[in-house]
């Protein structure tokens, strides 16, 4: 792991994220190929070649893993290792940190607000001297303030959709489903935070987002935002092996991957297999976060094959060995798991709510139904299972659709809207 002292100049985009996600690692990969990268903040960035290596248990290497970064430069990395540390030993150690998680010093809010501050400061100390600086969701406000003193231009990527637009869909289900309402992210965030997150978005000079949906979703802001939106999807894992034609005899193999909240939409899904008259099988993938437990949901896992976690290449073979990925979420600013599914050969059924209005086409690569609609669901998984050339012509259509949606095409496609972007700034007058 780089030291936490390290600093650099240069002069490019400085990139600031705490997790380092894949969509995150892709445009630290494009900035870096295209040399423009000033350097790079997160929390922790891993060295797979470290002698501690041999000393970790594989559960904690995995997670590791996930944190590193081979194809940058060392030198550009800027970490803030041990406040995140702490978080997972404390998590894994079973130690609630979630509780009014906003003011919790080891809380995902807390670790955002510190790497954010931590920028700003070496920002203010010229230890950082970028033309451009680009950063995400909660960790942009401090040291956005601290650019636009400098003159450095601000480039916000809204990783979830608008919060406002959550609001109207938390009202929706408060009426529709109250039954499900504590399962529901979002509901409890403070004032405070919503006003942080809206002025990122007033001194931002430029926004990213992953899908239109979610472009649509800053229609909510209430003041003009006057400044240019880019809309680049996220990529997709090289594709599977094709698949054979199952028999109409096998039960349908249905997959549902993704946090088991309300947001997801995941009691239109129990309720559109409780409606199921078709032989089926239903697995689930994902974790629970503590604040969203409740007992509607718990019991509801508890009548199927659920895995809270699997490693992502598991995650992929389990697609490899199911038929259909049902994905009914209300609200996802792009969802992942859409493109990853396709990859695998799966047909997928999903809501418009989500990338879904960018890379399917309803009833040739993939099916989508309305939100909040168990009906629609219930209907279409009996369509595949009574047609399986159906299903497995959407799943094959769906493959050829990731195919050509490579993490490579992403880091190009971004890397031009950057390009276009900068460009655009500069002949702005500060």
């Amino acid at each position: 792991m780089n030291k936490e002292s390290a600093t650099g100049t240069g002069q490019g985009v400085l990139l600031v994220h705490p997790t380092g996600n894949q969509n995150v690692r892709q445009a630290a990969q494009a900035l870096h190929e295209s040399g423009r990268l000033a350097g790079f903040y997160t929390t922790v960035a891993w060295n797979p070649a470290s002698s501690l290596a041999k000393f970790l248990p594989t559960k904690v290497l995995r997670e590791l893993l996930r944190r590193s970064y081979p194809d940058l430069d060392p030198n550009l990395i800027h970490t803030q290792v041990w406040n995140e540390m702490a978080r997972h030993l404390l998590y894994r150690a079973g130690i609630s940190i979630h509780s009014n998680a906003e003011k919790s010093f080891f809380g995902v809010d807390a670790t955002y607000r510190r790497l954010d501050r931590k920028v700003a400061h070496d920002l203010s100390a010229r230890r950082a001297t970028p033309t451009a600086i680009y950063s995400y969701d909660d960790c942009a406000l401090q040291c956005f303030q601290v650019a636009g003193r400098l003159g450095i231009k601000c480039i916000f990527e809204l990783p979830a959709v608008h919060y406002r637009a959550v609001d109207e869909m938390i009202r929706l289900e408060r009426e529709l489903n109250p039954e499900w309402i504590e399962c529901l992210g979002g509901v409890h965030d403070s004032p405070e935070k919503l006003a942080r997150k809206d002025e990122e978005l007033r001194r931002a000079d430029a926004i990213f987002v992953a899908s239109s949906y979610c472009a649509r979703t800053l229609d909510l802001f209430p003041e003009p935002l006057n400044k240019p939106v880019y809309t680049i999807n996220y990529g997709s894992p090289p594709p599977g092996p094709p698949r054979q034609i199952t028999r109409r005899t096998d039960p349908l193999r249905i997959l549902y991957v993704g946090s088991m909240n309300q947001r997801k939409g995941i009691s239109y899904l129990f309720k559109a297999v409780e409606q199921l008259a078709v032989a089926h099988e239903v697995t689930l993938i994902g974790g629970v976060n503590p604040k969203y437990k409740c007992n509607v949901l718990l019991n509801a896992l508890g009548k199927f094959h659920w895995l809270q976690t699997l490693p992502h290449d598991e995650v992929l073979a389990e697609m490899r060995t199911h038929d259909v990925l049902v994905f009914p979420t209300l609200s996802d600013a792009f969802g992942l798991v859409i493109l990853e599914a396709m990859a695998q050969g799966m047909a997928v059924i999903t809501t418009p709510n989500s990338a879904a209005c960018d890379v399917i086409q309803h009833g040739e690569n993939g099916l989508v139904v309305p939100i909040r609609d168990a009906n629609a669901i219930t209907e279409q998984l009996t369509r595949l299972a009574e047609d399986r050339e159906l299903l497995h012509r959407l799943g094959e259509a769906g493959r050829r659709t990731a195919e050509q949606r490579s993490w490579a095409r992403y880091r190009a496609e971004w890397s031009a809207a950057m390009d276009q972007c900068l460009q655009r700034l500069r002949q702005v007058q500060p």
